[in-house]
Parts: structure tokens; C-alpha cells; sequence
């Protein structure tokens, strides 16, 4: 599944990838799912709701960084999702 699931990426869209990552996340596979909200984040687009490609993502970049006891990654993603503004 993890494998086949990684093609999405290549041109997949930000809603599916943040829902990947948030499955990781909550079977405690916080690696696995920073790659996905990253992928979210910076990878992909969106297609109905433009924040599962900008904030949303890198709040939750932040928890798994947070997670994985990488403070400084943590804060950095929360201060990107903090500052984070949908182009008009």
C-alpha cells in the first residue's frame, strides 16, 4: 500500500496527499507522514479547498516534527503555517 500510495504524488493533488499524511499520523508513523504533508504542502496542488496545499499541511509538518522530538523543524513549519497566505 505505502508504495503504491507514493505515486499519487507525482500528480497527485494536496487533498489526497494530506489525507495519507494524516492516516500516518494517526497509526504513529510520523515519518511516513511528514513526507506525505510535505508532498501536500510543496508537491502538489489543490483542487477544492487551497489550504490542504499551504497551512494545513505545514501545521501538521509541525506536529510530526514535534513528534519525532526535531524542535527546531517543529517550530519552523509552525512558523511557515503561521505566516502562510493564500495567493490571490
Amino acid at each position: 500500500f505505502r508504495y503504491a500510495m507514493k505515486d499519487i504524488a507525482s500528480e497527485g493533488v494536496s487533498e489526497v496527499c494530506f489525507e495519507l499524511g494524516d492516516f500516518y499520523f494517526g497509526i504513529g508513523e510520523y515519518e511516513e507522514a511528514a513526507m506525505w504533508f510535505y508532498n501536500a504542502a510543496y508537491e502538489t496542488g489543490s483542487i477544492l479547498n487551497i489550504h490542504y496545499s499551504g497551512d494545513l499541511p505545514l501545521k501538521r509538518l509541525s506536529e510530526c516534527y514535534e513528534k519525532l522530538g526535531c524542535e527546531e523543524l517543529a517550530c519552523e513549519y509552525a512558523m511557515k503555517a503561521r505566516e502562510w497566505k493564500a495567493e490571490e
